[in-house]
């Protein structure tokens, strides 16, 4: 029960923030996006290979993806259409409405580098900002879903279903709500085992608790209804995160417990849908 760890591997030398990063089984890459500080706060992204024999990794040169100020963002790798679904937020005033989601539709290039089309597509309302970005691939039904909150509407859990279709083209379905109060920590999971889609946040309008619900995505509508909210933390939670163990068929939620101390302590749990 040890695990062995290479030498660390910079993929980019200036300052990074909202660092997201997935697997893209097709070509054997893992696909990290991050947003440049160092260049006006540009979204990137460069395809790793990893070196078995060695547990090192090696980088491409890096490619933008939305050439204006970006913040957050969200990667989900589509096995079906065998490419990667970004998500993330564009400030570019000369593409309104201001800071809209858009999301693209990555591959791998003929330089092992990922490559986009320019325009991308827009996810949700145009008055809307949405932050607290997070996405997983549902494979019973081939749709990325999205989960955020929507910081024009009182901070509220919505989630988006996307469809990745011919070419790099992707279609989203209307938004819906998860949570009518205010969320924050958002994370979100596929269970591959009972094929629901399951998401946990801190619900902020019930003094931050840890709370988890199950989501059926629909295909035939790119939508996703919801079950009843359960709450796994009874206490000031923050910062989860979520994973299935598809050995076990089991999702393990991790949280940062702020309700006493130590404070900032780590815990998780595990739970089943």
């Amino acid at each position: 029960s040890t695990i062995t760890f290479g030498s660390e591997t910079q993929f980019e030398s200036g300052t990074t923030n909202f660092i997201a990063a997935c697997f893209d089984s097709f070509n054997n890459k893992v696909i990290v996006s991050f947003t440049d500080a160092s260049n006006s706060n540009y979204t990137k992204a460069v395809a790793g290979t990893v070196n078995p024999a060695t547990n090192t990794i090696s980088f491409s040169s890096a490619n933008t993806l939305i050439a204006a100020m970006s913040f957050q963002q969200a990667l989900a790798f589509d096995t079906n259409s065998n490419k990667t679904v970004f998500v993330g937020r564009d400030s570019n005033a000369s593409r309104p409405p201001y800071y809209k989601l858009v999301s693209k539709v990555l591959t791998i290039n003929s330089f092992g580098e990922v490559a986009c089309d320019d325009v991308g597509v827009g996810v949700g309302t145009s008055s809307s900002t949405y932050i607290e970005l997070c996405s997983c691939f549902d494979s019973s039904t081939n749709r990325v879903v999205v989960a955020c909150k929507n910081n024009s509407a009182s901070s509220r859990g919505t989630a988006f279903v996307g469809e990745v279709g011919v070419g790099n083209a992707i279609t989203w379905g209307s938004g819906v709500q998860f949570e009518l109060g205010s969320t924050a920590a958002i994370s979100i999971a596929f269970d591959s085992s009972s094929n629901k889609v399951v998401i946990a946040y801190q619900d902020g309008g019930n003094s931050s608790y840890g709370k988890a619900v199950v989501g059926t995505v629909n295909p035939s509508n790119n939508s996703i209804s919801f079950g009843t909210i359960r709450t796994f933390a009874s206490k000031f939670i923050d910062k989860t995160s979520i994973a299935f163990d598809s050995i076990n068929n089991k999702i393990v939620i991790n949280y940062v417990d702020r309700s006493a101390a130590p404070l900032y302590a780590g815990k998780y749990l595990v739970a089943t849908v």
